[in-house]
């Protein structure tokens, strides 16, 4: 509810109300890290940076080692620690550890988009034809844009940083974060990697860019946004052509 009235409030350029900040700091109370990176969000959306990279630097000490990124499930190595320590456990308990330890995605509806990065908003139509409708999986919602929390935590950081130094840091922890699934389609790896071809558009690597989107659909070709990236950056590149080939 926090996230859908701030969304409208943002589209209406009014000012977020203490009524809706209080909603979310009851929200926080569930503990839980994607409600967390959604308040985060909204406040990276207003220009609200100093508040935001705060609260995403509290968010990164809140995730674990042990913990696991509930689209990583299928991975038993990823599984395995959770599982060793609930081994011994009571039902009651092993349910309080997968609780506590499960970090769930982060999905933006159509009415909560105004407080997400207008780069997400691709996400929600990745289904491109009734081919990819077809075998596509549970994880893909259509019209939701789904993310895993530790990718979209260091992409709000680097978004939120301003000085060099920290949009640095923050891309080297995404970049590593990619490499440590091993180049598979692990997750929602492409997602991920799209993230990664965003940074390199706001730096203006135009090769690097393009690599990145063509990278990830290489790697998952089907229900992908990097298509919808790859079209827009095509026709930004005809667009800037065009003058020139008039002159000539």
């Amino acid at each position: 509810m926090a996230t859908t009235d701030a969304s409208a409030k943002i589209a209406d350029k009014k000012p977020i109300t203490d009524y809706i900040y209080e909603m979310y700091k009851s929200s926080l109370r569930s503990g839980q890290i994607c409600i967390y990176l959604k308040y985060a969000s909204m406040l990276v959306c207003i220009h609200d940076n100093d508040r935001a990279v705060t609260l995403l630097k509290d968010i990164e000490s809140m995730i674990t080692s042990d913990m696991v990124q509930i689209s990583m499930l299928p991975e038993k190595k990823c599984v395995k620690p959770v599982i060793d320590r609930a081994q011994s456990l009571a039902p009651h308990e092993i349910a309080k550890i997968l609780a506590a330890k499960i970090i769930m995605n982060v999905e933006f509806t159509t009415l909560e988009m105004n407080c997400a990065p207008s780069h997400l908003m691709y996400e929600m139509y990745k289904i491109l034809t009734e081919d990819d409708d077809r075998v596509r999986c549970n994880k893909i919602s259509k019209e939701i844009a789904v993310i895993d929390a530790k990718p979209f935590l260091y992409y709000l950081q680097y978004l939120a940083h301003e000085e060099t130094e920290g949009k640095y840091s923050s891309k080297i922890k995404l970049f590593n974060y990619i490499e440590s699934l091993d180049i598979r389609p692990v997750g929602l790896f492409d997602t991920a990697y799209n993230l990664k071809g965003h940074i390199f558009e706001l730096e203006n690597e135009a090769s690097k860019t393009w690599q990145a989107y063509v990278t990830s659909a290489t790697l998952v070709p089907r229900n992908n946004a990097a298509y919808w990236h790859m079209c827009r950056l095509f026709s930004q590149y005809v667009a800037d052509k065009s003058p020139y080939e008039r002159t000539k």
